[in-house]
């Protein structure tokens, strides 16, 4: 199991067999990132489904409502939940009326999900924190999703550094803090 190091989602490791890897019963799992699709949690379902909490932060304005500039952004990704480009022939393959009926239950239960409002993130941070203190950090561009998880095939390639010494850690746990403070919840 990888505990620290560039991921690349080819030939050094996928991120989602990290997540896989490091989530335990009563994780407590953190993620900003653009992109939250279907795909993404059937994949890492199993492991999801043993977390205590779980913290979404959109890095993009995509569900805050009210300003005429974002219509665009919103449309975009509120499409992006049923699966960006490369998960598109997934759909045959997938349930998604009973995916999506389970991803709204267990967000329900366990979820909070917040957006940025007046600014655009780029890259992706995951944070997994287990009940013994054991934590690990990833820090790059993967966002949720099939090919960001390493799970399809993706022209795109995403780099990420995974670390899990206990500064490092703290300290991207102290930014998705604060995004969750300067940011608006979503409506579910």
């Amino acid at each position: 199991m990888k505990t620290k190091g560039m991921i690349d989602n080819r030939q050094n490791g996928l991120v989602g067999d990290a997540l896989k890897a490091h989530i335990t019963k009563g994780s407590k799992l953190s993620i900003a990132a653009a992109h939250f699709t279907l795909y993404a949690f059937a994949q890492l379902k199993k492991e999801l489904a043993q977390i205590d909490e779980f913290r979404f932060y959109f890095t993009e304005p995509a569900f805050v409502r009210g300003d005429r500039s974002f219509n665009e952004w919103m449309k975009k990704n509120e499409a992006a939940l049923y699966g960006v480009e490369e998960e598109r022939k997934y759909k045959i393959e997938l349930n998604q009326a009973y995916i999506a009926r389970e991803l709204a239950k267990w967000l329900k239960q366990k979820a909070r999900v917040k957006s940025v409002v007046n600014q655009r993130i780029q890259g992706s941070l995951y944070h997994v924190r287990n009940e013994d203190g054991s934590q690990i950090g990833l820090i790059g561009g993967a966002p949720f999703s099939s090919p960001g998880l390493g799970y399809s095939n993706s022209s795109h390639f995403y780099f990420t550094h995974m670390m899990n010494d206990r500064d490092s850690s703290a300290q991207l746990l102290c930014q998705l803090r604060r995004f969750g403070k300067m940011n608006r919840r979503c409506k579910m």
